[in-house]
This record gives structure tokens, C-alpha cells and sequence, in this order.
């Protein structure tokens, strides 16, 4: 029987609710058995598991939240590694990142179980605060951060999408950015935190964590595993390093980084552990999958698959379509992708074109005018119209002039782009709000 690739994506603070995972708790016995045996574990198990069951709405507090969702996410993962199916590839988000750890070998589970009771001891540190997310860029988030909200706090504390950039921060600030953004045209909605993770504000809590995590020994994961901290795959010297996991708390989450080299690195099919599938959400968007190059599949067509190996033969990595059939389109309405050359180097890149006429580029480049050529004859160029700071990295927002040349006809637009960087170098951008990529007569 064939085996089908998998890559789970576990999310963090905000996507619990009430009712959440009844319905497995209910019927799947792994699903039951791993939740039990991690709440078994935490020394305020039962208070968790009294507040999940009881239907209670309060399941915003830290201390509630992230121990539930780690069980929950930790669980679905276990049910799927016992069954056909095969994962090989794990992406979560905050508290997610711990249990993708910790299904991948990092820790065991009473380790991470302990790890996670400190991570809920510590929360007495952190300030009174609260995360919202965005509908903009970082750079333009952090461009309408004033001097006085940076003091107080207030940053960027996830990228989950180009244009879904969550913040954190204390109270009183955090709700005056919000404020001051909603009077600027951006949508901000507040999620269900009251601390602000991953903000400066958890700093004393990563220090009284570090402590936990440096008593038990962490592995090499046995499962590659991507962090949002570092935007991409976690190598062996940080897995083992005790201040990698602890320091998560207090720094930006990479999602959409770590995503975007996920997606470059396999083409396995996608979906996600939690309650909302807020990660699929985000995932559905980018150009790989956009492009039909990588799914998305609910947990249902998941756990499907789980209960009958039949079902397995209906998960399809992507949707069959070559590169260079997908790069023949001949109009700018669809998604253009294949392979590009530069400097010597061949790279994917994908070109989605909206009927809005927005254009959506995602490719590794470096910084300055690029020029590449396509497969099929096509073409399309770009020009960065300001100098990048390396301090802005991991990302930053610049200015960007995007040419394609499709079928002998030449497209163009202006507008702006995400550049995401590693250790001070530019390595990819992606670009959703390129405008009027309109026929150049």
C-alpha cells in the first residue's frame, strides 16, 4: 500500500475555543489515550482538562491555552504517525513549535510536559497584555509604531502572511496602536492571548525557562522540523541548545518564512493539527500552492485516510500539472511558474496574476536588478528601487518594479515586496501588492 507524505502544521495561542477537538476526544481512542497521557503529566492537568471538557469560555489565559493546545496538536500528530501515513515535515507555531519538537524526538513527552508546566509557572512574570492581528505588511506596521509604543513594548510579534502581521504588547499600548491603525484604513482584530507573547515583554519569562529546559537533554530531531524563530529548517546545534526553545517566547515568529522553505523543500501534502486550521488558512495562500505545486488538505480528508488506508490513494501531493505546462499560460490572468536562472543558479519562483491585476512573485533573489530566463521561453524581471538594509532583516519593505514577458506580450507593474533574509543576506522576497500589472502596448 502506497504511503502518503505528510507535513503537519501545529498553531499556537489564539486558534483554541470552546468545544475545541470534542469530537476526536469523543471517538478516536490514539487521539483520547495521547491527550490523557500528557495531561496525566502536567502538574495542573486536571485543572485544564476540567476547563476544556467543562465547555467554559475562559480558555484565553496562558496557562489554560497552551497546555491544551500543545495536547491537542501533539495528539492529532501521534494518531497519524500510527497509522499508513507518514510524516516528514513539522512547522509549528509558538506553543506549536514545542509539540512539532517534541513529535519529532526533540523531547520526550515528560520532558515536554515539564517544560511545558514551567512555561505556565513563568507566565507570573509577564506582563498584563494581549496580541491583535494586522491586515498589512511588517514594514508597514512597524513604519506606525512611534517611538514611545517601541519603549512600551508594542512590536511585530508574527509574521503568519504578507499581509497578516500579528503585534504584542502591554495593555494600555497595544490597544492605542490598535487604535491608531484602524484611524490609519488597516483591520485589527484581537486574539485570544493576555499575555503578549513574543514580544519584549516575555523576556524574564525565556530566562525562567531556559533553567527548565537546560534540566532535561534535548535530540536531534528524528523528523525534519522548521522553527518559526529562524524562519527555516532547525539544525542539529540549535535543537540541542537549551536557550533556542526557551527563547522563543520573547522573539517574532517567522511563520510565513519557515512556511515559504518548507514549501522548497518538499512537496508534501499539508494540513493542519488545530482546532481552526488558522494555519491552512495562511497556507492555501502562498504562491506554491496558489500555483498547484503543493496542497492543503483538512483534517478531515487527514483523518479519513487515518481511519481507512484506502482513503490515502486520495491525497495527492499536487495537482499533476508540470512546471513548464503551468508557465505556458497566455494570459496574465493565472499563475505563471517554473524555473529561473541567475548568476548561475537555478531557482522555482512562482508568478500568480490576480483578475484585480495584483501580482504575487515569490522567488530566492538577490538584492538589486535581477534578470532571469524562464523555461518556455517566457521572461520576467525585477528591479528593487531602494538600497536594503541588512539591519531591517529578517524582513524588510522596499519599493519594487516587476516586468513578465509572457507570449511575446510584456506586463508591468510597481508596488511593493516582503524581503526575508537570513544572517544579514537577502534570500527571498515575495510581493502581493505589486499594482496595475497592466498590457505594455
Amino acid at each position: 500500500m502506497t504511503v502518503r507524505e505528510i507535513a503537519l502544521l501545529l498553531p499556537g495561542q489564539g486558534s483554541q475555543h470552546v468545544g475545541m477537538a470534542w469530537d476526536l476526544y469523543g471517538v478516536e481512542p490514539v487521539f483520547a489515550d495521547a491527550v490523557d497521557e500528557f495531561l496525566a503529566l502536567l502538574g495542573d492537568g486536571a485543572l485544564v482538562r476540567r476547563r476544556w471538557l467543562s465547555g467554559s469560555p475562559d480558555l484565553d489565559d496562558g496557562r489554560i491555552a497552551q497546555p491544551l493546545l500543545f495536547a491537542v496538536g501533539y495528539a492529532f500528530g501521534v494518531m497519524v504517525l500510527r497509522s499508513n501515513l507518514r510524516i516528514v515535515a513539522l512547522l509549528g507555531h509558538s506553543i506549536g513549535e514545542l509539540a512539532a519538537a517534541t513529535l519529532a524526538g526533540v523531547f520526550d513527552l515528560v520532558a515536554a510536559a515539564r517544560i511545558v508546566d514551567a512555561r505556565s509557572r513563568a507566565m507570573d512574570r509577564a506582563p498584563a497584555g494581549g496580541m491583535s492581528v494586522v491586515s498589512a505588511t511588517p514594514g508597514q506596521v512597524r513604519s506606525r509604531l512611534s517611538p514611545q509604543w517601541r519603549r512600551a513594548g508594542v512590536c511585530v510579534a508574527a509574521v503568519n502572511a504578507p499581509r497578516r502581521t500579528m503585534l504584542a504588547g502591554p495593555e494600555v499600548e497595544l490597544a492605542a496602536v490598535e487604535s491608531a491603525l484602524r484611524a490609519g484604513g488597516f483591520t485589527v482584530r484581537r486574539i485570544g492571548a493576555r499575555q503578549p507573547w513574543h514580544s519584549p515583554g516575555m523576556t524574564a519569562v525565556a530566562a525562567e525557562l531556559e533553567a527548565a529546559v537546560a534540566a532535561e537533554v534535548p535530540a536531534v530531531p528524528s523528523i525534519p522540523l522548521w522553527s518559526g524563530r529562524t524562519g527555516r529548517r532547525v539544525r542539529a546545534r540549535e535543537a540541542v541548545r537549551p536557550e533556542f526553545w526557551a527563547g522563543q517566547v520573547a522573539v517574532p515568529v517567522l511563520f510565513w518564512h519557515a512556511l515559504s522553505d518548507l514549501l522548497m523543500s518538499t512537496d508534501a501534502v499539508l494540513t493542519d493539527t488545530g482546532p481552526g486550521a488558522g494555519l491552512a488558512v495562511h497556507a492555501r495562500t502562498h504562491p506554491a500552492v496558489r500555483a498547484g505545486r503543493r496542497r492543503v488538505v483538512g483534517s478531515a480528508e487527514v483523518l479519513a485516510a487515518v481511519r481507512d488506508p484506502r482513503s490515502a490513494r486520495n491525497l495527492q501531493a499536487h495537482s499533476g500539472k508540470r512546471s513548464d505546462e503551468m508557465s505556458e499560460q497566455p494570459t496574465p490572468v493565472g499563475v505563471w511558474t517554473g524555473t529561473a536562472t541567475h548568476d548561475g543558479r537555478a531557482d522555482p519562483f512562482t508568478i500568480a496574476f490576480g483578475l484585480d491585476g495584483t501580482v504575487v512573485l515569490t522567488t530566492p533573489v538577490s538584492a538589486g536588478t535581477g534578470k532571469w530566463s524562464a523555461d518556455g521561453g517566457h521572461r520576467f524581471g525585477y528591479r528593487i528601487r531602494e538600497d536594503l538594509d541588512s539591519s531591517d532583516l529578517p524582513f524588510s519593505h522596499v519599493d519594487i518594479e516587476v516586468v513578465a514577458e509572457l507570449n511575446d506580450t510584456t506586463y508591468s507593474g510597481t508596488g511593493t515586496a516582503e524581503i526575508y533574509g537570513r544572517d544579514g543576506t537577502v534570500q527571498q522576497f515575495t510581493t502581493d501588492a505589486v499594482v496595475a500589472a497592466r498590457r505594455v502596448d
